[in-house]
């Protein structure tokens, strides 16, 4: 709330619009935002059916495309928009959180979905002895999951985030801006696919190829297809304008795609004691690719090592 209330003062024609004040408006939504990984994802592993964490996921990314389709009506880059910024908060904002807030209390009274009490749901064969549980930070699935949550938040929002018009700017000079609108757009529809599809698709623990770590190598050489055509060197490959939207949509749905996946292997993998503990690591890790991704962008970018 105080976010959104910060960007409402922040006109142009009032005393809080700068550079300073909106990046303190974005931080407190950025952290409210990673706060679901944190605060919601633990919750609903530890006591909902698994196919609801996915659920969720996809529910979040469906609110960043109606948000983004709003913008489209609203266009703010024209002179002057159609409707102003307290109108689009009013027609984005107030009610996904009313429609938030009354599932929330739907879900509290009906019980929907919650796991009975005494279910411990393993796909693995063989139970073990609580006393033979190993921590998870032992488990090798753990750090390969946790390689693949660093590893899409690195290339996905760290880098690609930071590169992408680049790659627009070499595709075409003169369609820049609209290139990389349309790759904002599709990147937020592409967000819901991948995590539509993470949250129907059975997953079984003992064969994780196809569902994950194939889509990941296909993610990978996706990434160093959008590095190598930002890259500033004249024989350097280039994209056209629909290669690079094409290019980010793949990388935009398979990157949430395999994070999606991630906490929904938490309930069939792990014992129930750790079912609140690892989206907490799982999520730290995001936050870490996040930010080192950023600064190896930030520093590649200050050595001009992107652009035409």
């Amino acid at each position: 709330v105080v976010a959104v209330t910060c960007l409402l003062v922040a006109v142009p024609s009032s005393p809080f619009f700068s550079v300073e004040f909106l990046a303190f408006a974005q931080f407190l939504g950025g952290a409210c935002g990673y706060c679901s990984q944190f605060v919601c994802v633990p919750y609903l592993v530890s006591v909902f059916e698994n196919e609801l964490v996915g659920a969720f996921l996809t529910g979040d990314a469906a609110s960043s495309v109606i948000a983004a389709l709003i913008a489209l009506i609203q266009e703010p880059a024209s002179k002057p928009p159609r409707f102003g910024l307290a109108a689009y908060v009013s027609m984005a904002g107030l009610p996904i959180v009313l429609c938030s807030i009354m599932a929330f209390v739907h879900i509290e009274r009906t019980q929907a979905g919650r796991l009975p009490e005494e279910s411990s749901r393993r796909l693995i064969e063989g139970e073990e002895q609580q006393s033979n549980i190993k921590p998870y930070y032992l488990e090798p699935l753990t750090w390969k999951l946790g390689l693949v949550v660093f590893w899409s938040q690195f290339a996905d929002w760290g880098v690609g985030d930071s590169v992408y018009p680049y790659a627009c700017a070499n595709a075409n000079d003169h369609r820049v801006e609209s290139c990389e609108m349309w790759s904002n757009e599709l990147s937020l529809a592409a967000q819901l696919v991948g995590c539509a599809v993470a949250s129907r698709i059975a997953l079984n623990a003992d064969r994780l190829t196809a569902t994950l770590w194939v889509p990941v190598t296909i993610y990978t050489g996706w990434f160093a297809l959008l590095l190598v055509t930002s890259w500033r060197y004249e024989d350097a490959p280039r994209l056209d304008e629909r290669g690079v939207l094409v290019d980010l949509f793949v990388l935009r749905g398979l990157g949430p795609y395999a994070r999606a996946v991630v906490p929904r292997l938490i309930q069939p993998c792990y014992d129930r004691r750790h079912h609140e503990a690892l989206p907490v690591f799982f999520g730290v890790l995001a936050v870490l690719g996040n930010v080192s991704g950023s600064l190896v962008a930030t520093g590649l970018i200050g050595a001009r090592q992107f652009g035409s």
